[in-house]
């Protein structure tokens, strides 16, 4: 009797131990880049499992896992990342993951090169690219200010009309190409005056091929063209963001108004299914000497 109960136990415990290696249960991390930043939109997988996953904003996770020794799996598009893990009752938290490599610097693709994307290592033209973050840094409240800055660029005003017509390589006008998200945008004369009307807040990156492309963008690309690329609505379903930036002009400054730089801006961007809107406001205010 004694032996039928010993054995019946230790068939207990089995199963018992089976029964909670199969129960699943969610786990939380962190991806970072080889600098040291969140890496958003990166695909997470336990291996050998249907569970997967999508980083966030800032880079963090959640996913279901059956406990006890596991593989996660951390895809980027061009590497893929293997990391043994720990899951257990008592340890719900990865540690935090750490890219080898600078994927973004592996391959940048370039939307306007060619008829095709194409990395600028490959492209025949040359091209440029002003990411977001540099735009930050910069403190630009339009796009003028962005390329004010960059090689080959100059700006006129005219006093008179009040419109600002930008120039590259030596020339202006019809010469250079603008497209929003590679469509061509249309100025009602000659000066292009278009760039200040986009909202620098809304530009994921720039994108400047130098030379003559008029074989490929039209009689209207013989000095270059400029592709401002928005940004796109990420992996969340909403997300609401918001930007103040206050600077001094000189040493006058008065704070949210008056004397100095005031800008601020509130942004809103929705994807579903496919169907993707972004929407903004920003409102910029000069007091002061320039």
């Amino acid at each position: 009797m004694k032996l039928h109960l010993l054995a019946f136990l230790i068939l207990f415990s089995i199963a018992s131990n089976a029964q909670d290696n199969n129960k699943n249960v969610t786990i939380t991390g962190k991806i970072l880049t080889a600098d040291g930043l969140p890496a958003s939109g990166l695909l997470i997988v336990i291996k050998d499992s249907k569970n997967v996953a999508f980083t966030q904003n800032d880079g963090t996770f959640k996913i279901s896992s059956p406990t006890g020794s596991k593989q996660i799996i951390v895809k980027s598009g061009l590497s893929t990342l293997e990391q043994n893990i720990e899951v257990g009752p008592n340890q719900l938290t990865v540690p935090t993951i750490t890219l080898k490599e600078k994927a973004y610097e592996l391959k940048e693709v370039v939307v306007t090169a060619q008829y095709g994307p194409q990395s600028m290592k490959n492209s025949v033209y040359n091209v440029r690219t002003i990411s977001a973050e540099k735009i930050r840094l910069r403190g630009a409240t339009n796009v003028q200010q962005v390329l004010n800055t960059e090689l080959g660029f100059r700006f006129n005003n005219d006093l008179t009309l009040g419109t600002t017509d930008v120039e590259l390589m030596g020339m202006s006008g019809r010469n250079i190409k603008i497209l929003l998200d590679g469509v061509p945008v249309v100025d009602r004369s000659d000066s292009r005056e278009s760039l200040n009307q986009i909202d620098v807040n809304t530009v994921e990156r720039i994108e400047i091929v130098e030379g003559p492309v008029s074989v490929v963008y039209g009689t209207d690309a013989l000095a270059g063209v400029i592709n401002i690329i928005t940004k796109n609505a990420g992996k969340s379903l909403l997300n609401i963001s918001a930007r103040v930036q206050e600077e001094t002009a000189g040493d006058e400054y008065a704070a949210l108004s008056g004397a100095g730089v005031h800008n601020q801006n509130i942004s809103a961007s929705w994807q579903n299914k496919g169907w993707n809107a972004l929407v903004g406001f920003s409102h910029n205010e000069f007091g002061g000497w320039n």
